[in-house]
């Protein structure tokens, strides 16, 4: 990298073996800010890059990361989730809630997307009588 900055490819594998030594996800989100300013197409390092944004609770940075990833892959049900919990993050309720309900309507059979649509309802906004419809006909457990 020292003698190539502009070696992408580089910084990928630089990426991949500090993600394997163990390195924090600030560390890594530099290595991912740098990659993806080079090429913005790099999918796999920006899913990276949104999951570390995640961890670090810097929602801006994860809405930014997902909705780019969501403009290429519109029917990832985990990708409109983490777009959720991006937009949740930073207190826009009703964004992140129909982040939350595009998921539900993607995957209609998987339970995961009713499970933290309601559970978003229910504990973050406090609107039970909103979260109970999404529980009923889904085996959660029980309401929280």
């Amino acid at each position: 990298l020292e003698f190539r900055p502009a070696d992408v490819d580089a910084r990928v594998r630089l990426a991949e073996l500090e993600k394997g030594r163990g390195a924090g996800p600030q560390d890594l989100l530099l290595l991912y800010d740098q990659i993806l300013r080079a090429d913005p197409g790099r999918h796999a390092t920006r899913r990276d890059a949104l999951a570390a944004s995640l961890r670090l609770g810097r929602y801006t940075d994860a809405e930014a990361h997902a909705r780019a990833l969501v403009a290429a892959f519109p029917t990832d049900v985990e990708l409109r989730l983490d777009l959720g919990k991006a937009l949740a993050g930073q207190q826009k309720a009703d964004d992140a809630r129909d982040s939350f309900e595009a998921a539900v309507q993607i995957d209609p059979t998987d339970p995961r997307p009713y499970e933290v649509l309601a559970t978003y309802l229910w504990r973050d906004l406090r609107r039970p009588p909103d979260a109970k419809p999404v529980f009923v006909g889904h085996s959660f457990g029980g309401m929280p």
